[in-house]
């Protein structure tokens, strides 16, 4: 299984675990930005990898942050990056009106309440 005599299984499965976890990135990277590097100039390309790192890990911590259940990137811009919702303007105070039975509406509110609930930066 491995190359690595000197690992125990368990030391072996956590491993392969961790590697698989770095693979499982690097696919969502190529499903994000990453995968249409735009030109042949290394700065270029270093700026925009860079951009999709950083959209990469925006991603990742509003996942976690806002107590979603785990899904991929791609997922994620589908069901809440993606809203197909109308900004409005009532009485002043600022809302979105979704789709009557637009599926993941539950899981945008849950997501966003958890969001507005984190304290401000400090200062």
């Amino acid at each position: 299984i491995t190359n690595y005599p000197d690992l125990t299984a368990i030391e072996a499965d956590r491993f392969h675990r961790n590697h698989a976890i770095v693979e499982l990135v690097i696919r969502e990277l190529k499903n994000g930005g990453a995968t249409h590097i735009p030109s042949g100039h290394y700065a270029a390309n270093a700026a925009w990898f860079a951009c999709a790192v950083i959209a990469h890990n925006l991603a990742r911590w509003t996942v976690t942050v806002g107590a979603h259940e785990p899904v991929n990137t791609r997922t994620l811009r589908v069901r809440i990056i993606a809203v197909p919702a109308v900004a409005v303007n009532r009485s002043g105070r600022r809302t979105l009106r979704f789709p009557s039975r637009w599926p993941w509406r539950d899981d945008f509110t849950t997501m966003l309440t958890n969001l507005r609930a984190l304290p401000g930066p400090a200062g």
